[in-house]
């Protein structure tokens, strides 16, 4: 879930877009519309993140999160099919905890990813996300 979006230079229309589409998604999770489930690949992203207050906000999600995904036979090897098809290294490890934990969605604003044949997981833009729930 695109946690340091909000903290990304707001200059661009889809920028600040995507940024108000992730805090809705946020407030539903907080209301309970949504359940929320992380992989452990957050917490090794947050850990490599200079920005004190980045890491701060972002690790308060772990305590709303219903799961916390963590390494296994069966995430490496799915993971290792999604690098199979260009998927970086620390993406196809997200997408594949999302899988394991049989997530719905998957929640990025990469545009790359968002265009790689994934078929065992939906993977969607914050904005398209909000757009098809409030249909």
């Amino acid at each position: 879930m695109l946690f340091n979006r909000p903290f990304d230079k707001q200059f661009q229309t889809n920028i600040r877009l995507e940024t108000e589409a992730k805090i809705h998604i946020q407030q539903d999770i907080l209301g309970g519309k949504y359940e929320l489930v992380l992989s452990c690949v957050l917490d090794y992203e947050n850990g490599l993140s200079p920005y004190l207050e980045r890491k701060n906000r972002i690790i308060l999600w772990k305590d709303i999160a219903i799961e916390m995904c963590y390494e296994s036979d069966s995430v490496l090897a799915d993971a290792e099919s999604l690098e199979k098809i260009g998927v970086k290294m620390l993406d196809s490890l997200h997408i594949a905890c999302a899988i394991f934990t049989n997530c719905n969605y998957f929640i990025t604003t990469d545009s790359r990813l968002l265009k790689k044949p994934v078929n065992m997981i939906r993977i969607i833009d914050p904005i398209e996300f909000t757009k098809r729930e409030c249909v």
